[in-house]
């Protein structure tokens, strides 16, 4: 018999470790980009909430000739103004209008005058100015 015709083929261990090596590889490129997808997902949806909220602050400009107060001029406040002034702004906006951010946290509504405010989350990290998420006034 032929030596050659009765040894069995196999891997050796470089060429496993290789395989699971760019395996490894491919699955941190595969959970990186997933992170970066779902940061900007809920940064959109914050995006989203803002503009909604401010439709409804434009709506009320209109029917009353200024944006709502704050709650507490001294600091900036959540929009608990709107839950307190929700019977004069219309029932297709009111139900759209979610007071938190997708964080968990309250938007942010400051800087108000007759024609002017100021809205926005603080993002994912509130130690961190640089990743706030804006709608400011007209």
């Amino acid at each position: 018999m032929n030596a050659r015709s009765t040894s069995r083929s196999a891997f050796t261990l470089v060429e496993l470790l290789v395989a699971i090596a760019i395996i490894a590889i491919l699955m941190g490129l595969v959970v990186g980009i997933s992170g970066v997808a779902n940061r900007k997902s809920t940064e959109a949806k914050a995006r989203s909430e803002l503009q909604t909220i401010s439709a409804a602050l434009e709506e009320y400009r209109l029917v009353y000739g200024s944006y709502p107060a704050m709650t507490m001029p001294s600091q900036p406040s959540g929009l608990a103004i709107l839950t307190n002034e929700t019977i004069r702004i219309p029932a297709e906006l009111r139900q759209g209008v979610r007071l938190l951010d997708p964080w968990g946290r309250l938007y942010i509504y400051t800087n108000v005058t007759r024609y002017s405010y100021t809205l926005f989350s603080q993002g994912q990290r509130t130690d961190n100015a640089a990743d706030d998420i804006h709608s400011g006034s007209p």
